[in-house]
């Protein structure tokens, strides 16, 4: 086979585990060649979806809880052995977080802004002279026959298709796949109606690639796990639904108890329950006051009056009116709600009484379920090798980040904030593993 350009380590997507894979090579060994392809015409990662990302660095107690909940122990160990070597890692880089400039304390969440880390990740890459290429969307890996071992790229660019030679291996780091429908229909099918919150760059492109030639995934039926319910009128999350409000359906009703601790279950319901596939998180002035979320920037429907706020978002107002009297009078008279169950404002979180909706004006905002990460797919080793179905290592292909599945059982566990360490640390590996690999000639 005829190849068109030649690498070291060939990383496919550059987003938190492609630059930090980057990087981390460049450290191992300066005169490694590493080439990142990037499907999109500039930089589109996960970190670029909002000002600021938390950073979780895992210790003994995460892995105790991580291992319990079903994730995989090999994954586990490896990650939560690396945590203090991120937090040193990321220090040394000049990344600062708000709550925390000086680094001084190792906790369990910092606050960092994303832009932040890409900037300081490329301006490192480029200076150790990785070539980051955009527009290069790579559509197939290449593998020896005799050996099965992956040898390089397929990749599309603006001028055809290029193939690229991996002398070392390649990385893949493409993300999750919420752009993808086909992919949410085949393995979260019951997720459909849910908002992506994601880069349009995650198609799904490396799960899809890696499928092709053998390898093996997990716990891939839970990769598609809800977040936060994200206002329809103009996609911004919103934390209103966890403040004490209630959930209505368009003709008024409750659905379902308020107070349950995981996001997905109002959206789960939802799904299940109202045909239109979406609902309204409904408060009053002291709720909103209470909830002290000037930053989140839904669109929020407003009345003087419940048959007022209900005209105003497009819910019956009968409906909405005997909800409220319902609601408001089971507070009053037992304490508590008895349609759901509903005892206190958030379980878990915030134990108070759930607070009457009585004071004016009234609130509303029209929502449905999202998703902002992904957290299954092709599986790996501890070494952030990519492994069939029989646990055997495909020679020459790592992976990291949401690509890949085995930290968090089915989607549901996972110790916040994780998803953005996780990447950096497996791509971290998934670089000192590979730059390790033999060059091939082929």
């Amino acid at each position: 086979m005829v190849f068109h350009k030649a690498s070291d380590i060939i990383i496919v997507g550059a987003g938190t585990a492609g630059l930090s894979a980057a990087v981390r090579a460049k450290e191992v060994d300066p005169n490694v060649q590493v080439v990142v392809l990037e499907a999109m015409p500039t930089y589109a990662s996960s970190l670029l979806m909002k000002p600021y990302f938390a950073l979780g660095f895992p210790d003994e107690e995460w892995y105790r809880e991580g291992v319990k909940a079903g994730g995989d122990p090999e994954l586990w160990k490896v990650y939560t052995e690396r945590g203090r070597w991120l937090y040193e890692w990321l220090k040394e880089k000049g990344i600062r977080p708000i709550d925390d400039e000086k680094w001084e304390t190792l906790r369990r969440k910092h606050e960092v802004p994303g832009r932040q880390i890409i900037e300081v990740f490329d301006k490192i890459a480029r200076e150790k002279n990785v070539e980051i290429l955009f527009n290069h969307r790579a559509t197939k890996l290449i593998t020896q026959p005799e050996t099965r071992r992956v040898i390089g790229v397929r990749v599309q660019t603006r001028i055809g298709e290029v193939r690229f030679k991996a002398k070392r291996a390649v990385i893949l780091a493409t993300g999750g796949f919420g752009r993808n429908e086909e992919l949410i229909k085949e393995f979260g099918p019951w997720w459909i109606g849910c908002i992506p919150i994601v880069p349009p760059g995650h198609q799904g492109d490396g799960l899809k690639m890696a499928l092709d030639i053998g390898a093996a995934t997990k716990y891939i039926a839970g990769a598609v796990v809800p977040s936060r319910t994200v206002c329809v009128d103009n996609k911004q999350i919103t934390h209103m639904d966890t403040a004490g409000s209630i959930a209505v359906d368009p003709r008024g009703k409750r659905f379902v108890d308020e107070s349950d601790p995981f996001y997905g279950t109002m959206t789960k319901k939802c799904l299940e329950m109202i045909p239109e596939k979406y609902f309204y998180i409904v408060f009053d002035e002291k709720i909103r006051l209470d909830a002290k979320l000037e930053y989140e920037k839904p669109v929020i429907y407003k009345g003087n009056t419940i048959e007022e706020l209900a005209m105003n978002a497009g819910i019956d107002p009968k409906g909405l009116r005997e909800t409220i009297e319902k609601y408001n009078h089971d507070l009053e008279t037992v304490g508590y709600d008895t349609v759901f169950g509903r005892k206190c404002i958030w379980q878990g979180a915030d134990p108070r009484p759930p607070p009457k909706i009585d004071t004016p004006p009234f609130y509303a905002i029209k929502v449905t379920g999202s998703f902002t990460s992904f957290k299954a797919g092709i599986r790996i080793n501890s070494k952030a090798q990519v492994l069939t179905w029989f646990n055997e290592v495909i020679p020459g292909l790592y992976a990291a980040g949401e690509v890949t599945g085995g930290l968090f059982y089915k989607g549901y566990y996972h110790p916040n904030p994780s998803m953005v360490t996780s990447a950096m640390i497996f791509g971290c590996i998934a670089a000192e593993n590979a730059v390790k690999e033999s060059p091939i000639d082929c």
